[in-house]
């Protein structure tokens, strides 16, 4: 069953698209719309936690919620939240 899908593909000249595809498209798209992107993972929390500490080091050894902070449940896109919001994800 693949193998006359691509031979389908392939009669229709459709293989350079694919191909295409699996190019450098994708990475251009990245950059060039997700600028602005930053990702809220275990290691921005971390930061976040010892810039704390250095502001107030009697925070230390203390929890994120005991810090102030927002627990950290997982990493995070918040450049797509306004996104996301708008169109209803």
């Amino acid at each position: 069953m693949v193998v006359t899908s691509v031979v389908n593909y392939e009669a229709q000249d459709l293989m350079e698209y694919f191909n295409m595809l699996n190019g450098p498209t994708y990475e251009n798209l990245v950059r060039r719309f997700w600028v602005r992107a930053h990702v809220y993972d275990k290691k921005a929390a971390k930061l976040e936690e010892i810039e704390k500490v250095l502001i107030d080091p009697t925070l230390e050894g203390k929890s994120r919620e005991e810090m102030g902070l927002e627990p950290f449940v997982s990493v995070h896109l918040p450049s797509c939240d306004c996104v996301c919001n708008q169109k209803g994800f």
